[in-house]
């Protein structure tokens, strides 16, 4: 998105549902880390750090925060100093090991759309994803073809 567009700023119009969805049918492709999300967004291997560490999210301040904001001066642990038990220790070296080898570079972050072989959002098929896995509607144009009277094709 660039930043120019009337709409920057702007409330995302969608919940908790639209925002799983979006983070499952993408792939981030880290840069300079500014664009994406440090707790919220899929950067580490695919894997969001709220969803990896979901008892440090719960502890950490500034959940906003972008990756290179997170990553300067070891900024994603301020609200931790509260590890109070063996699985929020365990979760935080569990997380520090995979941060701790991320590099960011001068390119800008890039978010890839999983769902196409061009890597480029559509609507269709974000509507398509959304109806996966639900059962096929009846074949209907064979009603048309029975023997009986109108009026009950037409009630079928």
């Amino acid at each position: 998105m660039e930043a120019d567009k009337p709409w920057k700023g702007s409330k995302i119009p969608c919940d908790e549902v639209d925002t799983y969805l979006f983070s499952a049918c993408t792939s981030i492709l880290l840069g300079d880390g500014n664009k994406a999300k440090f707790w919220f967004d899929t950067w580490l291997n695919g894997i969001a750090p709220k969803d990896c560490a979901p008892l440090l999210f719960s502890l950490a301040r500034g959940k906003l925060i972008s990756v290179r904001e997170g990553l300067t001066n070891g900024r994603w642990m301020r609200g931790l100093s509260r590890l109070d038990s063996e699985d929020v220790v365990h979760q935080f070296v569990f997380l520090w090991e995979r941060i701790r080898d991320v590099h960011l570079s001068d390119a800008p972050d890039s978010i890839t759309w999983n769902l196409n072989k061009s890597g480029i959002y559509t609507a269709k098929s974000a509507y398509n994803i959304q109806f996966l896995g639900r059962i096929p509607a009846p074949d209907l144009q064979k009603v048309w073809k029975f023997k009986m009277e109108g009026k009950v094709k037409l009630f079928l």
